[in-house]
């Protein structure tokens, strides 16, 4: 049954393996190929409830080193933007796996490319995908967040975390407000993430090196585990068709590093602060 934007999956139905198709349809919205490990590993993180654990155990970390219910409230909003993006990029990427496979059309476009037209499948990758990047500019704003709490507002970091927040605010009127995430819509969602990433996550590590700190300093290297993913992302377009693994799979991989790495990072640091403030003074 299919109930508006949201799958109502007949209980119990059978997943499709990895290794049972060789083959799996293209996205319904825009007939991209699907390689075979699309997905696999926000299926496991979700599925699992590893990422789940991951951020329980960040969110406790923190609350048990840092008094502040404030610096608290900002690792527990960072954690259900993650969480929201693993839900979210986990459907969005195995419809065609967690469908069941006897409710399958497909049909080849003029370039031989196979895509699913199943009755619904549209709308629904159209409602996972509006979730999926909006939860990815909610991230990034969140982790900002918890890295001007880490530096302690200092450099007007409180003014670039507002505009981060309102960029956010634009991405959600956008991907959720207007009925399809399409054409110079998306673009413009897609320039607003990479905005926040390039521009303001630039300035945050800017701001590491003017305090000039050394332990403030190695926090930088978080940046540069996202990076890869990132540049994976942005070349897609031009790197082609892949089988089994291509850039995306390697964005995901990437990118949940990140995560791992920027919330391991805060827990050092809010164990052996970088930074220490007295009387206003911050050093």
């Amino acid at each position: 049954e299919y109930m508006g934007a949201v799958p109502m999956l007949p209980v119990p139905f059978t997943e499709s393996p990895v290794n049972e198709r060789a083959q799996r349809p293209g996205y319904a919205l825009d007939n991209e190929h699907r390689p075979l490990y699309r997905g696999s590993l926000v299926a496991w993180l979700h599925r699992t409830s590893s990422w789940l654990f991951v951020t329980i155990a960040y969110c406790a970390s923190i609350a048990m080193l840092n008094p502040s219910i404030s610096s608290t409230i900002l690792r527990v909003k960072f954690s259900l933007a993650t969480l929201w993006g693993v839900w979210a990029s986990d459907w969005l990427h195995n419809l065609d796996r967690i469908w069941p496979p006897d409710w399958h059309s497909t049909r080849k476009d003029r370039r031989d490319r196979s895509f699913s037209t199943t009755p619904g499948m549209h709308d629904l990758e159209s409602f996972y995908l509006r979730h999926d990047v909006v939860s990815i500019s909610c991230i990034l704003t969140a982790n900002y967040f918890v890295w001007c709490d880490n530096l302690n507002w200092t450099h007007n970091l409180f003014l670039a975390a507002m505009i981060s927040l309102s960029l956010t605010t634009i991405v959600i009127s956008i991907a959720l407000v207007t009925p399809k995430l399409i054409g110079p819509r998306f673009l413009i969602v897609k320039a607003i993430i990479a905005t926040q990433f390039i521009a303001f996550y630039g300035y945050l590590f800017y701001c590491l090196f003017a305090v000039q700190n050394t332990k403030c300093i190695r926090n930088v290297a978080i940046w540069f585990v996202y990076l890869p993913g990132m540049c994976c992302y942005a070349l897609k377009p031009l790197l082609g068709k892949f089988d089994k693994v291509g850039p995306h799979e390697i964005f995901h991989f990437f990118v949940f590093s990140g995560h791992f790495v920027s919330m391991l990072f805060d827990v050092i640091n809010n164990a052996w602060p970088c930074m220490h403030c007295e009387n206003g003074v911050c050093k």
